[in-house]
């Protein structure tokens, strides 16, 4: 899954944010590798809250990327997490539009500057027609951190 998201972003030429759990990262550290200066982050996964998996993830991210990790993304609200990122003295960070399975009419609906976005990796096969789509409507997209720097 990773691979294939690596490779999309690569020929579309996006910036984006890869938010990676301890699951994905484990099945990945090899493409973690590989890619260090792509912007990684930590995720919370199906409510899934485990202070040392997500200690030793954190960790592994920011040895390998050399880059100190900010944010922690929670579509679920889980408050174990929440506290955990607040202790970490990292930000929480919510998407504003979630893309499902009508992924173009989602993003055709919803658009507009801003937008945190997050979609299932089910649908990657879809990231090049929302790209098109959002840069013919002037929109660019960038990484977490250039958005909130803007």
């Amino acid at each position: 899954m990773l691979f294939n998201l690596y490779t999309i972003i690569k020929k579309e030429q996006i910036k984006g944010t890869i938010f990676l759990d301890g699951t994905q990262l484990e099945k990945n550290r090899s493409l973690v590798k590989t890619y260090p200066e792509q912007e990684y982050e930590l995720l919370s996964y199906q409510n899934n809250y485990q202070p040392n998996f997500l200690k030793t993830a954190r960790s592994y991210l920011e040895t390998t990327t050399g880059k100190k990790l900010k944010y922690c993304f929670n579509k679920t609200d889980n408050k174990k997490f929440l506290d955990w990122c607040a202790k970490e003295k990292l930000h929480s960070i919510n998407p504003s539009l979630t893309i499902n399975n009508n992924s173009l009419y989602d993003l055709k609906e919803n658009l507009r500057n801003g937008l945190i976005i997050t979609m299932n990796h089910k649908l990657l096969k879809k990231i090049p027609i929302l790209t098109e789509y959002s840069r013919k409507k002037g929109y660019q997209l960038v990484t977490l951190e250039t958005l909130l720097r803007e």
